[in-house]
């Protein structure tokens, strides 16, 4: 498989020092608006619309009886 350079994620380059204001950007929702902003949507739907790979491989199924054990987030 080869990796998409373009669309690799960067390293965050920041001082530790600054966790809590990165946190602050992340819920007021100014990194999320960015990254969608910089979203390449016609790449995407290539690759959700994209055929072949291989079948899921013995023992990738969900065991029987499997439960979760907490609450998806809405």
């Amino acid at each position: 498989m080869t990796k998409n350079k373009k669309h690799s994620p960067k390293p965050l380059k920041r001082d530790p020092d600054d966790v809590p204001e990165l946190t602050a950007e992340w819920f007021e929702g100014a990194y999320f608006a960015s990254r969608a902003s910089r979203a390449d949507l016609a790449w995407f739907e290539r690759l959700m619309a994209r055929t072949g790979g291989q079948p899921p491989r013995e023992g990738d199924e969900i065991p029987k009886g499997y439960r979760r054990t907490k609450e998806r987030r809405s």
